[in-house]
């Protein structure tokens, strides 16, 4: 384990620091959403109650070094899968 385990680690989204919290600092799971009324898939980042849009943040510079190409490379592999459709599954 590493430091991201630590569990006295906090985030600035405050329902991520509810102990009993699905989506705590320390397991941010990489997924697939759509915005309230719209059909377009996008990849995001669970954390708390929130969902930090990958695309929106790599677009604004928000991730640096390993992160954003980890990020990258997620946010590609995702678009493929998104766009598979349900048969690919």
């Amino acid at each position: 384990m590493n430091q991201t385990h630590d569990p006295a680690l906090t985030s600035w989204i405050e329902s991520a620091n509810s102990p009993d919290s699905d989506f705590p600092i320390q397991n941010l799971p990489f997924g697939v959403f759509s915005r309230k009324g719209e059909s377009e898939r996008r990849v995001g980042v669970a954390i708390g109650d929130q969902i930090v849009d990958v695309g929106e943040s790599l677009s604004a510079n928000l991730w640096s070094g390993k992160a954003a190409t980890r990020s990258s490379m997620s946010e590609n592999l995702s678009a493929r899968i998104c766009g598979a459709g349900r048969r690919a599954m």
